[in-house]
């Protein structure tokens, strides 16, 4: 009976380390970075972009993460926490170029990303300080970011701009930029054009949501031989989510352009209109499309597949 009972707890402890959530045994950079590559090698293909390299402006940002608490890896931002309110660890990892979010369930795992915090790259010397808070029981993403002017030159004293902050959640499992009052507006129409203008071969795209028929049509056209064309539906699928994530997001709020004075001048411009059904129609042009988490978002959610599919 003894050994039956041994033999019972042992199986039990080896399933619970089975299950045992990995992230939450993460305690210092190496072992994130560890974790990162090994789980999605693809996605982590080289360490992370370090912030924290240059000694003035490491204590600078450790006094802002202190007076604002703060707390995130020392040298590569990474909160541990619930980003999805289901109860189970997530990981969120901040570098220069992208926001991540390890998503935990049940020790499998998946990932989401943005781009757009490359409008606050090294090239804008921009730090970017993150934290996670619960506002309304829903988990926010709070990215702190100030601009420094001089930091790299001896010469001149660092000149330090006021403290921004971007708030941020999860929706569909992808980065949407927070709406703290999500008021349903009934729109009509929804058009995102990318003008293709760049110094590569990059396609015109025209995306058309009609919330009257419930379908999302697209056309993408190369400028270049062979000159290839394509045009199609998107999946049922994919559109509901679409009109989910457009119906959360207020365009009316954004401003009517985004540019970007560090980014290289090759990017494309992502045009949108929106008509509501009283008429009103918003218009915004997004350079590089790093406007904002939801601009970016959603449109690597509709533009992404379809230069996978139709290269």
């Amino acid at each position: 009976m003894k050994k039956y009972s041994l033999f019972i707890l042992l199986l039990f402890l080896g399933c619970t380390y089975c299950w045992a959530n990995k992230i939450d045994s993460l305690k210092t950079d190496k072992d994130v970075l560890a974790f990162a590559k090994i789980t999605f090698p693809s996605k982590f293909v080289s360490d992370f972009d370090l912030y924290w390299s240059d000694d003035t402006l490491y204590t600078l940002d450790r006094k802002i993460l202190d007076s604002l608490e703060l707390r995130t890896g020392l040298i590569v931002h990474w909160i541990k926490t619930d980003l999805n309110n289901d109860g189970q660890t997530d990981l969120l990892i901040v570098t220069n170029s992208t926001l991540y979010a390890i998503l935990s369930n049940n020790n499998r795992y998946t990932i989401t990303t943005t781009n757009y915090i490359m409008k606050y790259n090294r090239y804008c010397n921009t730090r970017i300080l993150p934290t996670v808070k619960s506002i309304d029981n829903t988990p926010l993403i709070l990215l702190y970011h100030y601009k420094t002017k001089n930091s790299d030159d001896f010469r001149h004293p660092t000149q330090y701009e006021a403290l921004e902050c971007d708030s941020i959640i999860l929706l569909c499992g992808l980065f949407l930029t927070y709406n703290s009052n999500p008021v349903f507006r009934p729109i009509d129409r929804v058009t995102l054009d990318d003008n293709g203008v760049c110094e590569g071969n990059c396609p015109d795209i025209h995306v058309s949501f009609s919330l009257i028929s419930q379908q999302i049509e697209y056309t993408v056209s190369y400028h270049e031989p062979p000159f290839k064309k394509y045009n199609g539906i998107f999946s049922k699928e994919k559109t509901l989510r679409a009109f989910h994530m457009i119906q959360y997001t207020n365009f009316l709020r954004f401003a009517k352009e985004y540019g970007q004075e560090c980014l290289m001048t090759d990017q494309t411009t992502a045009s949108w209109a929106i008509t509501y059904n009283d008429g009103k129609i918003k218009t915004l042009s997004d350079y590089g499309e790093f406007g904002n988490a939801s601009l970016n978002t959603i449109y690597h959610f509709l533009v992404d597949d379809l230069l996978t599919e139709n290269k």
